[in-house]
């Protein structure tokens, strides 16, 4: 499955973490953006899901080759390029649409 990395800034991370875990992704977590940039640093994701509340990150997320970028809150500016999620998506949905992100990379 896919390898992910959550960055966020509330405690609904362990929560996201084992749920992914348990449809079999393999998942990373952090709660700031230096440190999200030091794990892209040393490993390969294929998919970043980001609070929405970093709007300059995500722009510089969307600059990195080969990889795809969820934003997960509250939206008001969307960035060309990645997919939003308001904060009421079902996990079920999260579920399937990295499942589909991680089909196109394959």
């Amino acid at each position: 499955m896919a390898r992910v990395l959550c960055i966020h800034k509330h405690l609904v991370l362990a929560g996201l973490k084992s749920w992914l875990e348990e449809f079999g992704h393999q998942v990373g977590t952090t709660i700031s953006t230096e440190n999200a940039r030091d794990m892209l640093d040393q490993k390969q994701y294929d998919i970043v899901i980001c609070d929405s509340e970093f709007p300059d990150f995500v722009e510089e997320l969307l600059r990195r080759p080969l990889l795809n970028v969820i934003v997960f809150g509250d939206i008001e500016n969307k960035n060309e390029g990645a997919w939003y999620l308001p904060l009421t998506t079902v996990m079920d949905e999260l579920n399937e649409l990295i499942r589909q992100i991680h089909g196109q990379l394959s």
